[in-house]
């Protein structure tokens, strides 16, 4: 799986992987902006909307999430964690296949 910081283009989606893109919203949270949507591409699939998702890190005192993103990764290191901001979230995530959910949940 390929994540992408950057919103939604059929120019970005990588064929042969799941491809995630992370857009991040404006949603400030007492000065912390951790939100991103997140939409998901399968190989020979549609794109599905996941939902919302909290991405932070550990020591975050202020500031973006999106700075410390690099700009494509397959996986964040472990000083980051994420959490669904409702349960439609991880309605989502049940209706992607198994490998894509695993590789999913593991890369944020």
């Amino acid at each position: 799986m390929i994540f992408i910081v950057a919103p939604y283009s059929e120019d970005t989606v990588v064929d042969d992987q799941v491809t995630a893109w992370l857009m991040p919203t404006d949603w400030d949270d007492h000065s912390f902006k951790t939100l991103f949507q997140l939409m998901v591409k399968e190989p020979g699939g549609e794109r599905c909307t996941i939902g919302v998702v909290r991405i932070a890190y550990d020591g975050m005192e202020s500031g973006e999430t999106k700075e410390q993103l690099p700009e494509r990764f397959e996986q964040l290191n472990e000083s980051f964690f994420s959490l669904g901001r409702d349960d439609e979230y991880y309605s989502s995530l049940a209706q992607l296949s198994d490998s894509a959910r695993e590789e999913l949940l593991n890369g944020i």
